[in-house]
């Protein structure tokens, strides 16, 4: 879509976004309060929901603000972003009761052309998706205006000033941008994999209406950017819904070469209107066969192997907790985490500091790979997590952060609390039922991740697992 304008794309706009999500950094000034960078996102979320999610985000981080810095959130129903492109137009911005003025004029951003964007945070709700921008650019970055107005990060009880990017959710301190429109194409299809017989599958993302109005494609290449001998629609399969957004299964059937492993797979989303929506490519060398990987290879002639799906996605009777904690360590290792399942031993578990218990959890996991190393604190569970041992889990995570904090700090080890539930509980993926500090894989994450790895795709699952978790994804394990 990049390279189309706002105007061209109003229809997405209008029939995918529901509100605008504002958020700016404004500091004092002798004219009064100027806005030092706005990042003002379209999402599918309604206004009210955005509104909870400022506040969850606040509650999270803290306020941060002082006489002459603060951080201010907005939100409109999508059918006033015309006013918000009015206001920028005119060089200011209103949140509320709040109004700052703007060091850029945009032009008219209506036919501006949209370029790629990619830097919304990793957790931020619709960073998945492909996002695109209309940007305002100023003369100085907005730490350097910060800076010239005698802000400082000590005095907003932060380290630097980039820190700011938190509460902004995107990276943009360090960019010369007064504002930037964000416009999230929510239309996404994971890398795909292969697996026996030519038949390829992709896990994937779509609002209902452009999912229902663009073509969906499979393309088989016989070597990169050469012509294909390959072109299908591609079969849909396992639906769900949430909101307005349906996920599910795409997959074809190719006549694939294994020796050929610079033939290449892709999969797309194409609108005859828009242009290319979404796409995913993978080399066959990129889809490796289960002969292909030799530990799981090993695993599926032992009984657990053998039973691997049943105890991971449909543990049953008096032993479904220690199969579902079992085949979780084991999935976890073959994806390539090392594991310690301290369930098999239940006073294992405990953690105790001079004597009193701070927490458990059933099993560490670690991607351990120098300076960006990555601590999973698991609490494993077959049925519905509650609230208080969501909170449990956080906790024994923030007391191992604690107690290793010096060697943490030293490594830069990011430290995960997450729950793992053998069923499909889908408000638990949603941030308006959990706390933005909880991580939650479920049984579609579970699936996912036991069909990387049986395709032999121990790098995809790696990945898969550092973008739902937020974690900083260690290319030197590649």
């Amino acid at each position: 879509m990049k390279g189309l304008t706002l105007s061209q794309i109003r229809s997405v706009v209008e029939n995918t976004c529901r509100a605008v999500d504002i958020r700016a950094v404004a500091f004092k000034a002798e004219s009064g309060w100027k806005c030092a960078v706005a990042v003002i996102r379209l999402t599918y979320r309604s206004a009210e929901k955005v509104r909870q999610d400022h506040q969850a985000l606040i509650h999270r981080l803290g306020e941060v603000g002082n006489d002459s810095v603060k951080v201010m959130f907005g939100n409109l129903p999508v059918n006033q972003l015309d006013s918000v492109i009015m206001q920028l137009s005119n060089n200011e911005l209103t949140m509320g009761t709040d109004s700052v003025s703007l060091e850029s004029k945009g032009n008219d951003l209506w036919v501006e052309k949209l370029a790629d964007y990619a830097n919304l945070s990793q957790d931020e709700p619709d960073a998945p998706y492909p996002c695109h921008e209309v940007m305002l650019y100023s003369d100085e970055t907005p730490q350097r205006m910060l800076e010239h107005a005698g802000v400082t990060a000590h005095s907003l009880g932060l380290q630097s000033l980039n820190d700011l990017q938190s509460w902004l959710g995107a990276s943009v301190m360090g960019h010369n941008v007064g504002a930037v429109l964000v416009i999230p194409v929510y239309a996404k299809i994971d890398h795909p994999f292969h697996f026996t017989g030519g038949s390829v599958q992709a896990r994937f993302s779509a609002h209902k209406w452009l999912f229902d109005r663009c073509n969906k494609t499979g393309v088989l290449r016989p070597g990169y950017n050469t012509s294909p001998v390959a072109r299908k629609e591609l079969k849909v399969s396992e639906l769900g819904y949430s909101d307005d957004i349906v996920t599910g299964l795409l997959s074809e059937t190719f006549p694939l070469d294994p020796l050929r492993t610079d033939s290449l797979v892709e999969f797309q989303f194409t609108d005859t209107a828009l242009g290319i929506l979404a796409e995913a490519d993978r080399h066959v060398s990129q889809m490796l066969s289960p002969s292909r990987a030799p530990l799981y290879e090993a695993f599926s002639h032992f009984d657990g192997g053998k039973n691997l799906d049943d105890y991971l996605l449909d543990p049953k009777g008096k032993e479904a907790e220690a199969q579902f904690n079992s085949a979780v360590s084991w999935l976890l290792q073959l994806s390539g985490f090392s594991v310690l399942n301290l369930s098999l031993l239940p006073a294992a578990e405990h953690l105790r500091v001079e004597g009193k218990e701070e927490g458990a959890c059933d099993m560490l996991a670690a991607l351990e790979s120098g300076q960006k190393s990555s601590v999973l604190v698991i609490d494993c569970t077959t049925a519905v997590p509650r609230p208080d041992k969501q909170a449990r889990i956080r906790l024994t995570s923030e007391k191992t952060r604690e107690l290793a904090g010096e060697l943490f700090r030293a490594l830069q080890v990011t430290v995960r609390p997450v729950i793992v539930v053998s069923k499909d509980v889908p408000e638990l993926q949603n941030p308006q039922y959990r706390n933005p500090d909880d991580y939650v894989l479920g049984k579609p994450q579970l699936r996912e991740l036991l069909e990387l790895v049986r395709a032999g795709n121990r790098d995809q699952a790696v990945m898969t697992l550092c973008r739902w978790l937020s974690l900083p994804y260690p290319k030197s394990t590649v």
